[in-house]
């Protein structure tokens, strides 16, 4: 059987994988963070030798592959501010200890629950030892350390140094989320002499950019035309809805593919949405990974048709287990 952890909002890639498996004569079952809480019997015994799971019926010996992509979400386990917190740690040990029931050989994908994803300072590092060109890169909550760098290099970019997290307004039925922006030494003349930890990073001028979706040595391409636009230019996520950017396919060459799977094991990733830049000057950059990136962005416009690639590819590996 076929396992996918998932989040039960948001997440159409999880619903379409889920369709693919079923439509071609996958067995696949669909479980939610949620239900740990609120939807389901739940328990694990520790009398025996082995962890006894009671869960929807499932018996850990019938998981032949599980799929991870998200959790929980953005639940809210109390209004208080404090046993929210405790709370949501609570539940991460949960988690924790339910997906300790599973083998590790049959994850297809890592969580994040039980292995920490690299971060990006150590993404760059390893990204620059398998042999790509990264953009010249600070994190510092100094003020004269950033306009040094901003000296150095004139054209300098901010970024979260982790993931990028969304918020939702009600209200406004809208999400929101940081974006990638210059700055400049008017702007850093604001700055406290101290602030937040941020990381900076000189702007590579850019033809177009480039979302690689690796899966276990498959690898998906698609250039993204967004340096024309003022809306894309530094970041293709900031849509321009009324004037969308062109994205195609795109075939890297086999040096590039290879270093992209070098990447991937020494950061010990095995999916995961890559960015990268194609410069002006015909270089690539590598500029992050997202373990937990959709793919769905690369799959549609491109016409790769990734999950029913990937649905294909459980479904045989359930069969040969």
């Amino acid at each position: 059987m076929i396992m996918l952890l998932s989040q039960d909002e948001f997440e159409y890639t999880t619903d379409l994988l889920y369709d693919w498996i079923s439509h071609l004569g996958g067995n696949v079952i669909r479980v939610n963070g949620i239900e740990l809480l609120n939807k389901s019997e739940f328990s694990i015994d520790f009398d025996s030798t082995k962890k006894k799971l009671i869960f929807k019926n499932l018996k850990i010996d019938e998981i032949n592959v599980i799929w991870y992509r998200r959790w929980l979400g953005k639940y809210v386990f109390s209004k208080n501010a404090d046993e929210n917190i405790f709370l949501k740690k609570e539940f991460r040990s949960l988690s924790q200890y339910f997906f300790s029931c599973f083998p590790s050989n049959r994850w297809h994908n890592f969580d994040s629950y039980q292995y920490d994803y690299a971060s990006k300072s150590k993404q760059l590092h390893q990204a620059c030892k398998v042999g790509f060109k990264i953009p010249d890169s600070l994190i510092t909550n100094s003020k004269e350390q950033l306009i040094n760098f901003v000296k150095r290099n004139s054209s300098v970019i901010m970024k979260p140094i982790g993931d990028i997290e969304t918020f939702y307004d009600k209200k406004k039925h809208k999400s929101f989320a940081p974006f990638t922006e210059r700055v400049n030494l008017n702007d850093i003349e604001n700055f406290d002499t101290y602030f937040f930890p941020t990381l900076f990073q000189k702007e590579i001028k850019k033809k177009f950019e480039l979302r690689v979706f690796f899966d276990k040595g498959d690898i998906f391409s698609m250039a993204i035309f967004s340096s024309t636009n003022l809306e894309t230019e530094i970041d293709f996520r900031q849509y321009d809805d009324k004037k969308p950017n062109r994205n195609v396919p795109y075939q890297l060459n086999k040096e590039v593919e290879g270093m992209i799977t070098k990447f991937m094991k020494a950061v010990n990733l095995q999916t995961g949405s890559l960015d990268l830049i194609f410069s002006e000057n015909n270089e690539i950059y590598f500029l992050e990974v997202n373990p937990l990136g959709q793919f769905g962005m690369v799959s549609s416009p491109c016409n790769y048709y990734i999950e029913k690639k990937l649905a294909e590819k459980l479904i045989k590996i359930d069969n040969e287990k």
